[in-house]
């Protein structure tokens, strides 16, 4: 059965952010950015444990993995089965100081 995914309001603000900042200098660039970042956690509906557990929190249940330079935080929550996208971070940023 698959997870049902479930976008935050930070994790959908981060990727509207992330798509007007690439869009300023190249909007098909910007669309083409979001779509793979769109299509990697569509991917999460299949196999919810793709990515590897996040060792900076206590909680086993968050995750992270890669969509080219971002890094795409989630939490998975086995009943009901969903995927909850916390974050859209990008790799040469800080680490986010809270979920």
């Amino acid at each position: 059965m698959a997870f049902q995914i479930n976008w935050t309001a930070r994790a959908l603000k981060d990727l509207a952010d992330i798509a007007v900042y690439i869009a300023a200098q190249n909007s098909a660039a910007a669309e083409r950015e979001g779509a793979k970042i769109i299509l990697k956690v569509e991917q999460l509906a299949a196999f919810p444990r793709l990515g590897p557990v996040y060792r900076r929190t206590a909680d086993a249940e968050y995750r992270e993995i890669l969509s080219g330079k971002y890094r795409i935080f989630y939490y998975l929550r086995p009943a009901p089965e969903t995927v909850d996208i916390i974050t859209v971070h990008h790799g040469a940023r800080h680490e986010p100081a809270s979920f």
